[in-house]
Formats: structure tokens, C-alpha cells, sequence
């Protein structure tokens, strides 16, 4: 559900979300100040290389000397869940099938106060659509296979095993009607009656199931 409705609104949401809130920076940190901020905090590391990788949400994730990703948060918010990042990685890394970041390097932005984090870059090819649609057929579904494999692997992760990491246990149904409403508040002046229609028949379609919030609350993925 939140794929689609990503998918369809994710720009509006997120725009609203920053009109809404003053928790999001609104520049990209320049390069001085990232090279700063890790000379600082890890005076035995010099970075010679720098370049933007991209950005979700929540953090811009920098290529530091060709072969380290090192991620800051865009909040004081999002720096209070990197900390719980930082803290469940190692216990679920072995558990799955796939590679993940391993935190080598964690820092503190002195002008921020926020956490940052550096890790070797996990190597290989970004899986896009177009690069999939191009693979031959055995080696699609061997993809898909894996990840399905991850992401159930991820799941298996009960509450109580990653209850030390101060995770939030999420309501579905409060976090999906508050995104409807916001996108009610923010937008619906904006649109046409044809897309209001959508948004409207999407929301409640799910938030009128029942059968959509009757699960064990388990491990999930972030960031977008």
C-alpha cells in the first residue's frame, strides 16, 4: 500500500511534510563542511575524494575516496532514528541473505548535532528498472528470488529480539490517515476533481479493510 501511494503521491507528501514542519534542512550541506565534519571526528581519515551519491527522505549519502558511503541525516528526528540504526544492524547481519552497511565510522555534526555514519560501499549495480528489464529471464526471477528472500528474512525479526533498540511500533492505520489528511490540507485546492477522486478511493479502500491492520508487528525496512 505505501508503495502506491508513494509512488503516486511521494512528491506531494513530502512537500507538504517540509511546509508543515521546520525538522527538515533545507540546503544540501556543502562539501567543505562534510569534509570538515569527518576530518574532525575521525582525524585519521583524509578525504581526498567527494561526490553525491543521492538522497531519501531522511539522509544525503556522500562517496568519500572512491570506496566509503558516508550518510547525514537531514533532521534532528531522523538523527534520533539512525541511532537505532545504528544499533540493530549488527544484531540482524548475519540473518540475512543479502549485504548491509556495516557502521565502521560514527560521528557528530558540531554544527548540526546530529549523527552521521561511514561505511564501505557495498559494490554492484543499481537493480533499476530498466537494468532489470534487460537481465535474461533465469537471472530475473533469481533476483527476485533474493529479494523476497531478504525482506522475509527481515520479518522473521520479532519485537522482542530488537526490543533494546527503542524501535517504534508503528500503527498502520493512525500513519496512513495522517497521510491522507495532510494531503488533504496541503493539496486538495491545488488538484482536479479527478485526482482528488483517486486519492480519496485509494485511502479508503485501505483504511476501510479491516483485514489490512490485522498483523504481528515485526521488523521493517526505511527510507525512500
Amino acid at each position: 500500500m505505501r508503495g502506491i501511494i508513494l509512488y503516486f503521491f511521494g512528491d506531494w507528501l513530502r512537500q507538504c511534510a517540509v511546509a508543515q514542519s521546520n525538522i527538515f534542512y533545507s540546503q544540501m550541506l556543502s562539501k567543505t563542511h562534510i569534509i570538515t565534519q569527518i576530518e574532525t571526528n575521525f582525524p585519521q581519515f583524509k578525504v581526498w575524494q567527494l561526490s553525491k551519491l543521492g538522497e531519501g527522505w531522511d539522509h544525503q549519502a556522500y562517496q568519500v575516496n572512491n570506496d566509503y558511503v558516508f550518510r547525514f541525516p537531514k533532521s534532528k528526528e531522523v538523527s534520533k532514528n539512525l541511532a537505532k540504526e545504528i544499533c540493530i544492524l549488527p544484531k540482524i547481519q548475519s540473518r540475512l541473505n543479502l549485504k548491509i552497511p556495516d557502521f565502521e565510522l560514527i560521528g557528530m555534526d558540531s554544527n548540526t548535532e546530529t549523527l552521521f555514519v561511514g561505511y564501505k560501499q557495498i559494490k554492484g549495480t543499481f537493480l533499476t528498472k530498466q537494468v532489470f528489464n534487460n537481465l535474461p529471464k533465469e537471472i530475473q526471477e533469481k533476483s527476485l528470488a533474493e529479494i523476497a528472500l531478504f525482506f522475509g528474512d527481515l520479518h522473521t525479526f520479532t519485537v522482542e529480539e530488537i526490543e533494546d533498540c527503542n524501535l517504534e511500533i508503528i500503527d498502520f492505520y493512525q500513519d496512513y490517515k495522517q497521510d491522507y489528511q495532510i494531503l488533504k490540507n496541503c493539496i486538495f485546492e491545488r488538484i482536479t476533481f479527478k485526482e482528488k477522486e483517486l486519492i480519496d478511493r485509494i485511502f479508503c479502500d485501505y483504511l476501510d479493510n479491516s483485514e489490512n491492520f490485522n498483523y504481528i508487528p515485526c521488523l521493517l525496512h526505511n527510507d525512500l
